[in-house]
């Protein structure tokens, strides 16, 4: 990520950590995504191995993916080369070797249409395995995913998150001979609202190993105030939600999920971003609980927020950079958390 950083912007960072500024070089690169609407979703991923981060878009209006590989000096979409040619309405782009051989396949994950797995056949040519490797036929309304070996077997599984009251999340567990297992149900986590038959609206989700206990859990930020899930992972290839226990249960209308140990515990912390009531920093306290810590070193923000994520950029400092949404238009803050001072930059 550093790399990429550096790559596409100007940074100027003082001895005192005083300012940091960025120029934006897209156009000039080569770098064009007529984004519209709530599903901007974006991939930095070296997806040809060449030792440069790519850059990868959806395509919320529907169209293929947009796959922008670095040259350098520029980028280049190579997606009409592909064999990638999905023209419905996509939601976000993963890059992940789900089958082990070595280079990079793409799960799209899509709206109003079910999701998609392109195994990469070597040279950058993909074949559609989203039928035959088990992911469910049904139309799906996918906000999120992500890529974790939740049984420790050595292949990647994947969760996938829907949008929909009516709709539960998916656990596909890795066969390990390009297949998957939909195991959801008897995992436990289908994340439903209050016990009911319904579900929550996720927008989020990450893999971590909260409790340090070699299993990686799973947890959703879920918009419209149903409120945020914490999934421990029993080891056994289930699953139990401690959200209440845990204090991770907050509700808002939380959009995304950054993952850090930001007081450097030896702990995942968790940040989530909401709308301007405020986002929300979890402190891990190492014993399974959590402790929101927001006010305390204050990151609110208290805009309307979209993704969120941590960037270690040197030792002392950890950059939260949050994506904003206002009147259609895409802004960047950026805010540091300093170990000693904890001062909030806002650009």
């Amino acid at each position: 990520m550093k790399k990429l950083i550096l790559a596409l912007a100007l940074i100027t960072v003082s001895n005192s950590i005083s300012q940091v500024t960025f120029q934006d070089v897209a156009l000039s690169m080569g770098l064009f995504h007529p984004f519209q609407g709530a599903d901007g979703g974006i991939s930095f991923c070296d997806f040809n191995k060449d030792g440069k981060d790519d850059i990868s878009f959806n395509n919320s209006n529907g169209g293929a993916v947009f796959l922008f590989r670095n040259d350098f000096t520029n980028f280049t979409n190579v997606q009409p080369s592909s064999g990638i040619s999905d023209t419905l309405r996509s939601t976000l782009t993963l890059w992940v070797d789900y089958d082990n051989d070595g280079d990079r396949d793409l799960f799209v994950g899509r709206y109003f249409a079910n999701n998609l797995l392109y195994r990469n056949d070597g040279n950058f040519n993909f074949t559609d395995v989203s039928l035959s490797s088990g992911l469910s036929p049904d139309s799906m309304t996918t906000s999120a995913a992500c890529w974790g070996d939740y049984n420790n077997d050595g292949w990647l599984d994947l969760y996938v998150t829907n949008y929909s009251e009516y709709q539960p999340n998916y656990l596909y567990k890795n066969n390990g001979d390009g297949t998957f297992a939909d195991v959801t149900i008897q995992a436990n986590v289908q994340d439903t609202l209050g016990g009911t038959s319904f579900f929550k609206t996720p927008l989020a989700v990450a893999f971590l190993d909260f409790n340090n206990d070699g299993y990686t859990d799973i947890f959703t930020a879920n918009d419209h105030q149903t409120g945020n899930s914490l999934f421990k992972n029993l080891g056994d290839g289930t699953f139990a939600d401690i959200t209440e226990t845990s204090g991770t249960g907050t509700k808002g209308s939380f959009m995304g999920v950054g993952i850090g140990d930001y007081d450097n515990n030896g702990f995942f912390d968790i940040y989530v971003s909401n709308d301007p009531t405020g986002n929300h920093l979890l402190k891990n306290n190492g014993d399974e609980t959590f402790t929101d810590v927001t006010t305390q070193l204050g990151v609110a923000v208290n805009q309307v927020c979209w993704g969120a994520n941590f960037l270690i950029l040197i030792t002392t400092v950890i950059w939260i950079y949050t994506y904003l949404s206002q009147l259609e238009a895409q802004t960047i803050i950026m805010f540091y958390l300093k170990i000693k001072a904890m001062e909030l930059l806002v650009r």
